[in-house]
């Protein structure tokens, strides 16, 4: 499944191509090559591909609020409870290897 963010990159495209598309009718238009349907045509398409790509930007920064809600969130837990050591690992991974117990911080 395609994401939304990619959606909005390909709209984002097609717009600009939508719009220099409109501007070569309205140019062809003031030099009476076109005719006035052809520039009704491409300001309509480009204004329905516009819409869409306005409509996947609103959903890529309505995740990117959503995540960045999460990390927020994640950032109030409380660390776990180390001990009375100033190390960074919790007191139960400190390993003894000579007689498999597990040993005291301090030794």
């Amino acid at each position: 499944m395609t994401s939304n963010r990619i959606k909005r990159n390909i709209f984002l495209i097609f717009s600009i191509i939508g719009l220099v598309v409109l501007a070569i009718r309205v140019n062809d238009l003031i030099r009476y090559d076109g005719d006035w349907w052809s520039v009704i045509g491409a300001a309509i398409l480009y204004g329905w591909i516009f819409d869409i790509y306005l409509s996947y930007r609103r959903k890529v920064r309505r995740e990117q609020q959503h995540d960045q809600s999460l990390i927020s969130h994640q950032e109030t837990i409380p660390p776990p409870y180390y001990g009375f050591t100033n190390s960074k690992r919790p007191i139960s991974n400190y390993y003894c290897p000579l007689n498999h117990k597990k040993a005291s911080p301090t030794s």
